[in-house]
């Protein structure tokens, strides 16, 4: 068989223009680049069959994070503070989050965490959601009064 000449390549199903080499190099890969990976070659027999395809598992750390008070403003002494963890995207899921300053509270459920009996020095509190890697939120001011 005569060696091919040139090569069409798909990524999720949509030809990517200008990419007619035997290889595809993706030098600084991004969310976007995930998918399936798929070619076809021609040489001057004609044009053979698009394989099965490769897929492309991009992995990245939870994006956006904030953490963000669920409680009426202001906040009293004495009061019951419920914090939540929020995030925009994560690959792989977030399977924990941390909290910044450590304290004996209570995390009802993932990503929730409960202050009773909220002191004055509670002053800011921050989170993380995790996977693989851990990406913090900017500390929020409890403004505790």
């Amino acid at each position: 068989n005569p060696l091919p000449t040139n090569y069409t390549w798909y990524h999720n199903g949509k030809e990517m223009q200008g990419r007619t080499e035997e290889k595809v190099h993706i030098p600084k890969i991004l969310p976007w680049h995930a998918g399936t990976y798929s070619c076809v070659a021609e040489n001057i027999l004609g044009t053979g069959q698009r394989g099965p395809g490769a897929e492309l598992d991009v992995q990245y750390p939870p994006k956006k994070v904030t953490t963000v008070i669920q409680n009426p403003m202001p906040i009293r002494e004495g009061d019951t503070v419920t914090l939540s963890c929020n995030y925009n995207s994560s690959n792989p899921s977030v399977t924990r989050y941390e909290w910044k300053p450590h304290g004996a509270w209570e995390e009802p459920s993932l990503g929730v965490l409960k202050i009773q009996n909220v002191g004055w020095d509670n002053t800011t509190i921050a989170c993380a959601a995790c996977n693989s890697w851990c990406s913090w939120a900017s500390p929020v001011a409890l403004n505790v009064q």
